[in-house]
């Protein structure tokens, strides 16, 4: 489904992703689940024509319905950068999470019924070269935004000419209400409430989220 112009949404089980078209190639904002590869697979290979054409994935943050189809879309593109925040391409590289979820009571238990869901395989060759206020070429400029709070390292993505925010889950979209990430697996709520709040300031039209999109105008 086309979001926008040149901009795709591709669902998965637990999460959104997002595929980018540009005159020079092809951009993926998240890779999903494990047990996504193979319909990212077939959605990709209906849109890309040339496997060469699909450059980078960037991962806003190592959580597995983030990063956890990465290494079946490597083995399909060889030639795509994977591109994370410097604290969370250490995990990925790991195959775990970058930080401990402490959920206790029916919460804990929750979260460990679905452990099996979300587990990822190590990804090694994940670059953790994503810095603050890098400009990426892709549609006229992508800022790489300091999102921690959900996670130490999280990276969200501001398409400044098109004022399109890709928030992974530093932005939560219940409805019609954006709330930040809490909760038993938000690593630092008070950094979360910060980079909701300066996202917001920027006043985007549409915000792209790790587990659904919004249009704001």
């Amino acid at each position: 489904m086309e979001i926008y112009p040149d901009i795709q949404i591709i669902s998965g089980i637990a999460s959104r992703l997002y595929l980018i078209r540009d005159v020079d190639g092809f951009t993926m904002i998240d890779a999903g689940l494990r047990l996504d590869s193979g319909s990212i697979i077939r959605f990709l290979e209906k849109h890309i024509q040339e496997p060469n054409k699909l450059t980078q994935i960037l991962i806003t943050h190592a959580d597995g319905d983030h990063f956890g189809g990465v290494n079946a879309i490597i083995s399909k593109y060889p030639n795509v950068s994977v591109r994370a925040s410097l604290i969370e391409s250490e995990s990925i590289k790991k195959g775990v999470s970058s930080r401990i979820i402490q959920a206790k009571g029916c919460l804990g238990i929750i979260f460990n019924l679905g452990s099996s869901l979300f587990r990822s395989d190590p990804t090694p060759p994940c670059l953790g070269d994503l810095e603050p206020d890098m400009e990426l070429p892709v549609l006229g400029g992508l800022k790489v935004l300091d999102t921690s709070g959900h996670t130490p390292g999280h990276r969200s993505f501001f398409l400044v000419k098109h004022q399109i925010l890709f928030a992974g889950d530093s932005i939560l979209i219940h409805g019609d209400k954006l709330v930040p990430s809490s909760g038993a697996n938000t690593w630092d709520y008070a950094k979360a409430k910060s980079a909701f709040e300066r996202q917001l300031a920027l006043d985007p039209i549409i915000i792209a989220g790790g587990h659904g999109w919004i249009k704001l105008k």
